[in-house]
């Protein structure tokens, strides 16, 4: 069985949220550059009112002075506790700072926090880094310098955060009763795993009939070959991060003719960058992505056209359909062809 994995979601928006409104006014969000596809599908968008503005953390971002309350989230990396205690000591005005270290407040981040002497103007608030669901039975851990971490710095602590994850996850969905593991990584994760089972707590029902837990050390080719697919082809010019893609706003727009389209070229050289628009392709949310995901990008050219003349079809036939159970077919049909706006009109331009 598949587990509905909103509930997880739904635990870590509450946890963010109700951290964040303990700060009164308006908000602005100082968030790591590589923790943005984790905000993206696991917290999602915020209630209007919440946050009054998103600045990506670099080392030359300016900080709005006047906004009340500000909150900072990263990882503990050397570099950008760094930017966030240069931010926060070259503050001219008394703010409410709220600082979420993802996952763990470390000692390198408390020792640099001292030294710039801003310790007691902060609230420091540890967030777990939780597994991302990418579909109905996939989780993955996005962190970027995990690889890395393990093969050339011999840190494992990216494998304590799949551990700690899963245990998380066992206390919501109840303990897994058959579990596998493949890759060296992996499987000092599943020894890490039966090592810290606490044999005296009541877990809730399962609905995971099983875990298999696989590492980037079983397939280190992959990663190096050309992607013939149409999901290939969307990573290659888009970059699939986390199941979803950062694209122009014109992308999810309607595809016009093209006389008009080319009236508009010079205008669109001269105008300035796009506003970004993020699309999220998983099977659960776009189930025309999910058709076409493993397809052979030379046939996309008449695949597409193909499923929306269905598409447009089906709309036309609904005056067609007289008794109740012709209706109730009719909604099943057209329930298993929607497709989100966005998603229509990229895979329209996009195929």
């Amino acid at each position: 069985m598949n587990p509905d994995f909103a509930i997880l979601k739904s635990m870590v928006r509450s946890c963010f949220l109700q951290t964040i409104n303990s700060a009164t006014g308006e908000k602005l969000l100082m968030l790591d550059p590589d923790l943005r596809p984790f905000f993206r599908l696991m917290i999602g968008p915020v209630p209007k009112g919440t946050i009054k503005d998103t600045i990506l953390l670099e080392p030359a971002c300016i900080i709005d002075i006047d906004t009340p309350a500000i909150i900072f989230a990263f990882k503990p990396d050397v570099e950008k506790v760094r930017i966030v205690s240069k931010l926060i000591s070259d503050l001219k005005t008394l703010k409410q700072i709220i600082v979420f270290v993802c996952p763990r407040y470390t000692a390198i981040c408390k020792e640099i926090f001292e030294e710039s002497h801003i310790e007691k103007l902060i609230t420091v608030h540890e967030f777990p880094y939780e597994l991302i669901p990418l579909e109905a039975n996939v989780l993955t851990l996005d962190d970027n310098t995990s690889f890395s971490d393990l093969m050339l710095n011999r840190n494992f602590a990216s494998l304590e955060l799949v551990r700690d994850s899963l245990n998380r996850l066992e206390g919501l969905y109840g303990r897994i009763p058959t579990c596998y593991a493949k890759g060296a990584w992996s499987c000092m994760v599943y020894d890490s795993l039966l090592s810290n089972k606490d044999i005296g707590i009541e877990y809730p029902k399962t609905e995971i009939d099983g875990l298999i837990v696989l590492d980037r050390s079983l397939d280190l080719f992959t990663p190096l070959l050309t992607q013939m697919t149409y999901e290939g082809m969307v990573d290659e010019f888009y970059s699939v991060d986390c199941g979803t893609v950062l694209v122009d706003k014109k992308v999810t727009e309607p595809v016009k003719g093209e006389e008009e389209n080319k009236g508009k070229e010079i205008k669109e050289k001269e105008a300035k960058e796009e506003e970004k628009i993020s699309i999220c392709l998983t099977g659960a949310e776009d189930i025309l992505f999910e058709e076409s995901r493993d397809k052979h990008f030379n046939i996309m050219k008449d695949f597409f056209p193909k499923k929306f003349e269905q598409m447009k079809s089906l709309c036309e036939k609904r005056e067609d359909y007289k008794t109740l159970k012709e209706m109730r077919e009719y909604i099943s049909r057209l329930r298993e062809l929607k497709i989100p706006r966005l998603q229509k009109f990229f895979h329209q331009r996009s195929g």
